[in-house]
């Protein structure tokens, strides 16, 4: 049974609410040209619906267009899987950094997805800027990061290298071998660190190993 002319109404104007909407930037692509950008995406990266338009999926992997420089290569590994690859309903979620037309740097949370329509192949590309709730998140790993070096500066030599490699998963003894020392050192040291951490259970002391070793992969 076809749907009536009012439910075709119905759906279109529901449709076209959804991709007219201002926080959710999207664009349709098909045999790698851009056919589709509502102003939202316009308005995230600073170009007019005009250039993006213009703007062939391959300038976005060759030139400095839309994805930051350092975050290309894994970006457009993602999204061309899909472009090139994707079979119907294939998709990624992926966040990267993005580069407006300004120059500004921008956080991006991306979501590809391809189908196909009339056999013929499509990709959504449906983009949310994330640029202040990322400066938010990363304002905060830096200050745990700073309160983490605090808390390490009271501890000695030996406390650090068993630390660190705890933050590798190794356990007491294999720490002990590695280290060439007594196994109740390495777990006067843990009961030590967990004190002057203000550390209750040692898998909380597991954790923040695993921070520590993450942050002085080059040594401390």
């Amino acid at each position: 049974m076809k749907p009536g002319k009012g439910e075709l109404d119905f759906c279109n104007k529901i449709f076209d609410a959804l991709l007219e909407q201002p926080l959710l930037g999207i664009i349709i692509i098909h045999k790698y040209n851009v056919v589709y950008c509502n102003k939202a995406f316009s308005k995230m990266t600073g170009y007019s619906i005009e250039e993006i338009m213009k703007i062939h999926a391959r300038d976005v992997v060759f030139k400095d267009i839309l994805i930051h420089p350092d975050d290309k290569l894994n970006a457009t590994n993602e999204i061309g899987s899909i472009l090139v690859y994707g079979q119907n309903g294939d998709s990624r979620l992926m966040e990267f950094r993005g580069k407006r037309k300004s120059g500004e740097t921008s956080w991006v949370c991306l979501y590809v997805k391809n189908v196909i329509i009339s056999e013929e192949n499509f990709t959504l590309l449906l983009a949310t800027d994330i640029t202040n709730l990322k400066e938010i998140e990363l304002k905060l790993i830096a200050k745990e990061q700073q309160l983490r070096e605090a808390l390490t500066a009271k501890l000695s030599t030996g406390e650090k290298k068993v630390l660190y490699l705890l933050g590798q998963g190794m356990d007491p003894r294999e720490i002990a071998r590695e280290l060439e020392i007594e196994d109740n050192t390495v777990y006067s040291y843990i009961h030590n660190m967990k004190l002057k951490l203000n550390l209750r259970r040692t898998g909380e002391l597991y954790i923040f190993a695993a921070k520590f070793m993450n942050s002085h992969r080059n040594g401390f």
